[in-house]
């Protein structure tokens, strides 16, 4: 993808006032917010939001901030993630783009997991009922994960067994259900139940969206 962006870029130009050319430059900074690559991804990101607001274009502004704000959150600049992802979501639900609003929420949530704030439940919750309204099941798992993650921090057990339990039962998520299998996998370890749940699989830890 990052690849195939750089690519589109290099043919049509860097011309910021172009739509397609702020798309791409979005959807490179998003791929390589998500890779790891901090430094590579500040320069499209950048262009993005100049093109974004000088053509009017929310669903750039959207990607671009949702990338900038992770870049943030894996920098340790937790405030200043938490503040750019809640613009996302701001700017997402005034123009009606259901999935920009989810990912925000969702990276939102993943952010204040990453630095024990307590937005980390209302976040999740709501990454969770907009993942269910779009009726995307790979979203809909790392979202109840998440909030899965947060209420076994805070020591609430049952809540991360009901949102497991209920996610797994009334949904079928064959690629993503081991988001939701690695909460209550740990929550059975902590209750000693580890011999009686064999079946269920570990993942690693919480993850943001891109």
């Amino acid at each position: 993808a990052i690849e195939l962006a750089r690519e589109a870029i290099a043919v049509l130009g860097s011309d910021e006032l172009d739509a397609v050319v702020a798309q791409l430059n979005a959807h490179l900074g998003v791929n390589l917010a998500f890779t790891g690559a901090a430094e590579e991804a500040v320069e499209p990101i950048e262009r993005a939001l100049r093109g974004g607001a000088a053509l009017g274009l929310p669903q750039v502004l959207c990607d671009a901030f949702t990338a900038r704000g992770v870049l943030c959150a894996y920098s340790g600049r937790a405030e200043e993630a938490l503040v750019t992802l809640e613009g996302t979501i701001s700017l997402a639900r005034r123009h009606g783009l259901t999935r920009a609003w989810m990912r925000g929420e969702l990276n939102a949530g993943d952010a204040c997991l990453r630095n024990g704030l307590p937005e980390a439940i209302p976040h999740s919750e709501a990454a969770l009922t907009l993942s269910r309204q779009l009726g995307d099941r790979g979203y809909e798992c790392v979202a109840a994960g998440n909030l899965m993650l947060a209420h076994l921090l805070a020591g609430r057990w049952g809540e991360v067994e009901r949102i497991g339990e209920e996610t797994l039962r009334e949904r079928s998520m064959r690629t993503s259900e081991g988001y939701v299998r690695n909460r209550l996998a740990i929550l059975h370890a902590l209750r000693g139940e580890g011999e009686d749940r064999k079946s269920t699989r570990l993942n690693s830890s919480h993850i943001t969206i891109s």
